[in-house]
């Protein structure tokens, strides 16, 4: 397979990245940006949907093929990364737009984080939020499409797929809605720091926990084929957080959070996340309730 990537760099340099334990490399000339001919160029072909009169955050993901963001500008903010995003921050992996939607690439995996990211976005664990950490009674919506399983030479799990967060916190405090899984399983889950919820197989210093039943849905998670989505969060009283998610006009989950192993998160910004998955995301809004 053939990668056309055309990098100008006049000099390197590296340096620990603490939080991550990875290296980056910093170019000082602007690099050249040639998408790979390889991917799949598959649009989509949803009907642009009205668009309603309470938009709070809305980013369509088209335009020219490039680099929207990627980890190395969260980590290093000052070693003068151009793909700086006013809207978006990414605490791992690499945000593309190609044939006119948001874009994870294929996914690869590696220990090091570099600015210019075609070879090594480190998408296997996607993790992109907005900037704003203030949504509160929101409507989150989103067209996107499964590409592929792995690729990057991450072992794959159960969860891989794609999710959406809301009432995210940080990236241990967060409400993660599954809806799009490899094994068809469609779930809400609530990430609680470790420090409060002490579990048998934390993940990245926090512990999971179902607040929907795991059900399996093998026609709203088919790959290569464009769905819709819309997750709604509404707190009803101080103590419980209502979560909806519809896929394709199909209410998949509707559940409470009634303080499950600690508060409930009513505000907060909202994301996508990928694991070990290529997809494409595109129409991503946010309204108020």
């Amino acid at each position: 397979m053939t990668i056309l990537a055309l990098i100008l760099v006049k000099s390197v340099s590296k340096m620990n990245m603490g939080l991550l334990g990875r290296q980056h490399a910093v170019p000082t000339a602007t690099a050249i940006y040639l998408t790979n001919p390889a991917a799949p160029t598959i649009k989509s072909s949803l009907a642009p949907l009205p668009a309603p009169s309470n938009i709070l955050f809305s980013d369509p993901l088209s335009g020219p093929d490039r680099i929207v963001t990627n980890e190395f500008v969260h980590w290093s903010p000052n070693d003068g990364c151009p793909y700086t995003s006013s809207t978006w921050d990414m605490t791992s992996g690499t945000l593309m737009i190609k044939n006119g939607a948001g874009y994870s690439g294929v996914p690869t995996a590696e220990t090091e984080a570099v600015c210019n990211s075609e070879q090594h976005n480190n998408s296997a664990i996607f993790r992109l939020n907005t900037k704003n950490l203030s949504f509160k009674n929101v409507a989150v919506s989103m067209d996107y499409m499964a590409v592929q399983h792995g690729g990057g030479g991450a072992p794959n799990n159960s969860y891989d797929g794609i999710h959406i967060w809301v009432g995210y916190q940080t990236e241990y405090a967060l409400y993660a809605a599954t809806i799009y899984r490899w094994d068809g399983i469609i779930v809400l889950k609530k990430k609680v720091p470790v420090a409060q919820a002490q579990c048998a197989s934390p993940a990245n210093d926090g512990c999971y926990y179902n607040l929907s039943n795991e059900t399996t849905h093998k026609n709203l998670t088919t790959a290569k084929v464009w769905h819709h989505v819309v997750v709604t969060t509404q707190a009803t009283s101080s103590s419980s957080q209502h979560i909806t998610v519809t896929i394709d006009g199909s209410k998949v989950i509707d559940t409470v959070d009634n303080n499950v192993h600690g508060a409930t998160y009513p505000m907060g910004a909202v994301g996508v996340r990928g694991d070990n998955t290529e997809f494409y995301f595109k129409n991503f809004t946010v309204t108020s309730l």
